[in-house]
């Protein structure tokens, strides 16, 4: 049973979970499979779904908040698989979770 309708729910529910910091919810976005796998930009190759959830609840953790803006969106979607390539703007807020400049 898919946990949401559209590749769009799931698209949304991720930038939710990334805004809320709320890596159980980033988590729910994930399929339930060890062969799952995760590149953050300049970082290394995740395997499974210990390894990518620990990495996320540490970019929560550990980064200033962010706000999203996504444009340049192509959707491509055949059968049961779907690709979302988009661009996303990230805007850094000036103060980290510490409350520090």
């Amino acid at each position: 049973m898919p946990r949401f309708e559209t590749p769009e729910e799931a698209e949304d529910a991720f930038y939710r979970a990334f805004q809320n910091r709320d890596a159980e919810a980033m988590m729910e976005v994930w399929a339930e499979d060890e062969n799952i796998v995760c590149i953050h930009p300049t970082g290394l190759r995740l395997e499974g779904p210990a390894t990518i959830g620990r990495r996320w609840q540490n970019i929560f953790e550990h980064s200033p908040e962010m706000e999203f803006t996504i444009s340049d969106t192509t959707r491509t979607r055949e059968g049961s698989i779907a690709v979302h390539v988009v661009y996303e703007h990230i805007r850094l807020q000036k103060n980290d979770r510490n409350g520090t400049e």
